[in-house]
């Protein structure tokens, strides 16, 4: 169970994300992407993690960040998924997570992607 301590640590990491997050919707560049995914990775949270993902995913199939590749925003995204707790990396959000990144990939190279693999 999580202590007092832990929690205030996971609201304050998390709070400082979210002030983040509305800088990042303004200024939407591949390194303010990169140090959102850093910041949201550094809450241990597999849940956080995945909102902040899907809606740099989201901005990204909009066209709004212009110097990321696919496979460029699915690398950043997988190396920072490996930097959550273990039992946040087994959850169904990481399996969704997992999901996207192998979208991202397909779509950077214009294959199709069969999701049956999973």
């Amino acid at each position: 169970e999580q202590s007092a301590k832990e929690r205030q640590i996971f609201v304050q990491k998390q709070e400082q994300a979210r002030e983040f997050q509305n800088l990042w919707r303004s200024s939407p560049d591949k390194k303010n992407t990169v140090e959102l995914i850093r910041l949201a990775a550094e809450t241990d949270s597999g849940e956080f993690f995945s909102e902040i993902a899907e809606s740099v995913i989201q901005l990204w199939r909009a066209k709004k960040i212009h110097d990321f590749s696919g496979e460029d925003l699915a690398s950043i995204l997988e190396s920072h998924l490996r930097l959550l707790p273990s039992e946040e990396k087994t959850s169904g959000v990481a399996f969704w997570l997992k999901r996207e990144i192998a979208g991202l990939r397909a779509e950077s190279t214009g294959d199709k992607l069969n999701l049956q693999q999973f």
